[in-house]
């Protein structure tokens, strides 16, 4: 990790920012008045520019490179990638023809099993509902695993074996089936054309 220090002269009375180079990117932090107190940071993770032409994807790269100068922000060339036809995007695969679930998560998807607690039940949901869009009728299909859910023991008001006798004990032949049943959904690469405001 490499720390350099600046001097801005800012009008906020803020003289300083540091900038952290890191294997995950770069940080900038601005101190604090009182030097004991913890900096704030901002890293920039992952941008992706869209445009329907080559001449206005152009203009939006130019600006963008211009705001980043301004802020003297640095952008590492080795992981940067120009007109790919797949490219993940929040655990989304943008293409020319719409967005899709991301590959890389299909490992993840295939893996899905029935869940133990309720907790577990809690972050299926979440995690299937992150991919809803490509799920046809997902809140209605996954009501019952809501239901569940209120008949669920307030936290740490019963053991993870009590917790899992109760969830045992509702879950259904048909859970395991609809569990599949979403997981295909999600695995078929659904295509979900963008909006075309023309």
């Amino acid at each position: 990790m490499e720390l350099v220090e600046r001097q801005n002269g800012s009008s906020d009375g803020i003289d300083e920012t540091k900038e952290i180079k890191s294997s995950s990117g770069t940080a900038w932090e601005r101190p604090h008045s009182s030097d004991t107190k913890p900096a704030s940071a901002v890293t920039v993770d992952d941008i992706i520019l869209f445009a329907h032409t080559a001449t206005m994807l152009l203009f939006c790269f130019t600006c963008m490179v211009e705001v980043l100068q301004h802020h003297r922000v640095t952008i590492k060339q080795r992981k940067t990638r120009f007109f790919p036809a797949r490219a993940e995007f929040v655990g989304v695969d943008i293409t020319k023809e719409g967005d899709s679930p991301a590959e890389s998560k299909y490992g993840a998807l295939r893996g899905l099993e029935r869940p133990m607690l309720c907790t577990d039940l809690k972050m299926l949901i979440g995690f299937i509902g992150f991919y809803r869009n490509w799920i046809p009728l997902h809140e209605e299909r996954i009501g019952r695993w809501r239901d569940y859910l209120k008949k669920s023991p307030a936290p740490g008001a019963a053991t993870k074996e009590e917790e899992a006798q109760i969830l045992t004990e509702q879950w259904e032949e048909k859970d395991d089936e609809l569990l599949d049943e979403l997981k295909d959904a999600m695995l078929e690469n659904p295509v979900l054309k963008r909006p075309v405001p023309n």
